[in-house]
């Protein structure tokens, strides 16, 4: 529903409570006020937008779907509006509340569909750009959405996405695309989206929808769920990788990339060696996936750490973000920029996962 109209000044002088969720992303991210009652945006623009309209750019932060808030200190847009920009950054439902799928629920809907929740939040919020930022001085017909790892990968549906036609007018894509065969896994159907919903309900003992909303949000948050949008044939009617492929996407510039030593965000509190490699990896991927194009046996655990991680960089953020790029530049349509961020922040290993996001 809209938001309720209300009389007056409204007090807009501190964040929202972020959405629930069971952590943070990033890991070292302040704590905050938690609610259901989540979902507001943020605007910064610059002192004196006498240059304007300007351009205005769209965070969607990452945290795999189940984690993040638009409002953690390193998203905060007020150094970025002094280059003369309105930046916007929005919370978006995540995990169970954002993207549980489930029969009852997709017979409620107008559509029939159910799980993409966090994604039509984002719409939403894209929804009220369109509708409300020339007031701070931004031009609505130069949008450009940016986002990181989840953030990144909602990008790619959205700009295959007929529902977000005209809502941006360019895209950045920070590590994380959803280019993978995704068809070849039932849970990407809205089916399959589905029976993963009555299986969640089944362990919470919801047996229907009535007793799963009566729950409260902390029990619903503590039971593992994993978010993922599912092709439903509204938001989603088919794959990123297949939009692309058939030049069935929003007409939009794109910049893309990952950083070179992803794969370290994946080696914390595992213990990785060359009699082990495969099996860790295997804890990851499919089996037949890290037989067929995994690391060959290291020589010693030093080459084994070394081939997980560039392993793990290359399977879950250098592919796609290749592909996608790929993919746009046989479309022939806009222009497309592909980057690759390798600068070692002082004290780190390498440029791993959310490395470039302070710069």
């Amino acid at each position: 529903p809209p938001a309720a109209p209300w009389q007056g000044v409204r007090s807009a002088d501190r964040f929202s409570p972020i959405c629930m969720q069971p952590g943070a992303y990033p890991d070292d991210a302040p704590a905050e006020p938690m609610s259901e009652d989540c979902l507001y945006l943020n605007v910064w623009a610059p002192a004196d937008p006498h240059d304007g309209p300007l351009p205005v750019m769209f965070w969607i932060h990452g945290g795999g779907l189940l984690n993040g808030t638009a409002s953690t200190p390193l998203y905060a847009g007020d150094m970025l509006a002094q280059r003369g920009v309105i930046v916007v950054t929005a919370n978006y439902r995540l995990g169970g509340f954002g993207f549980l799928a489930h029969p009852d629920l997709s017979r409620e809907s107008q559509h029939h569909v159910s799980g993409n929740y966090g994604l039509l939040d984002q719409l939403a919020a894209l929804g009220w750009v369109q509708r409300n930022i020339a007031a701070f001085g931004g031009d609505p017909t130069n949008v450009t959405v940016f986002g990181q790892s989840s953030g990144s990968i909602s990008i790619s549906v959205l700009v295959s996405s007929p529902q977000a036609r005209g809502l941006f007018q360019r895209a950045i894509g920070q590590s994380g695309g959803l280019f993978e065969p995704i068809e070849v896994g039932p849970e990407f159907t809205l089916t399959g989206a589905e029976q993963i919903g009555e299986a969640f309900a089944a362990r919470l003992g919801a047996p229907s929808l009535q007793a799963l909303r009566a729950l409260p949000a902390s029990k619903i948050v503590a039971q593992r769920f994993h978010p993922q949008p599912n092709i439903d044939g509204f938001l989603l009617h088919e794959s990123p990788y297949e939009a692309h492929a058939h030049g069935r996407v929003n007409d939009v510039d794109i910049l893309l990339g990952s950083n070179t030593e992803e794969g370290l965000y994946f080696v914390s509190g595992r213990s990785i060696g060359a009699n082990n490699l495969r099996d860790v990896l295997e804890q990851d991927f499919p089996s037949f996936i890290v037989s067929l194009i995994g690391p060959k046996q290291p020589a010693d655990d030093l080459a084994a750490r070394a081939a997980f991680v560039a392993f793990e960089a290359d399977m879950r953020f250098g592919w796609d973000m290749w592909a996608w790029a790929r993919l746009h530049v046989d479309m022939g349509k806009r222009n497309t920029f592909l980057y690759r961020f390798s600068h070692r922040s002082p004290g780190e290993q390498g440029a791993s996962h959310g490395a470039e996001m302070a710069y």
